[in-house]
């Protein structure tokens, strides 16, 4: 585990904060690893600005265990899907008419790493 204090600065008020985070070697992954993954999993999600259906497709080397999210800009998770689809080319919808205008992150999670498209509803 590694230790860290922070100080921070607001309204000229200084905070001094600690706080601890636990990492493996491997957890964390920098965009260009996160962009490889995201090729070798051939994610694509469409239409982008979305209304109410989005369609995700994307592709695996071999049947696995997946999970589709979507998650809003402060990390609630409105839509979560576990899913074990063959190997090959895979589409799905997901339903996004309940879901509010604005920015979220679509992720997918296999295996291999995982795999984030910024999705737009309007």
């Amino acid at each position: 585990m590694q230790m860290d204090s922070i100080a921070i600065i607001s309204f000229g008020i200084t905070s001094n904060l600690n706080y601890a985070h636990m990492f493996r070697s491997g957890d964390i992954t920098t965009s260009r690893e996160q962009e490889q993954i995201a090729s070798r999993v051939q994610l694509k999600a469409f239409p982008n600005p979305v209304r109410d259906k989005l369609h995700v497709n994307f592709e695996l080397e071999q049947p696995q265990t997946i999970t589709i999210s979507l998650k809003n800009v402060i990390g609630q998770e409105l839509i979560h899907k576990s899913l074990t689809p063959a190997g090959g080319f895979q589409q799905h919808s997901l339903d996004l008419s309940g879901v509010g205008a604005g920015y979220y992150l679509l992720t997918i999670e296999t295996p291999q790493g995982v795999a984030t498209r910024k999705i737009q509803v309007q």
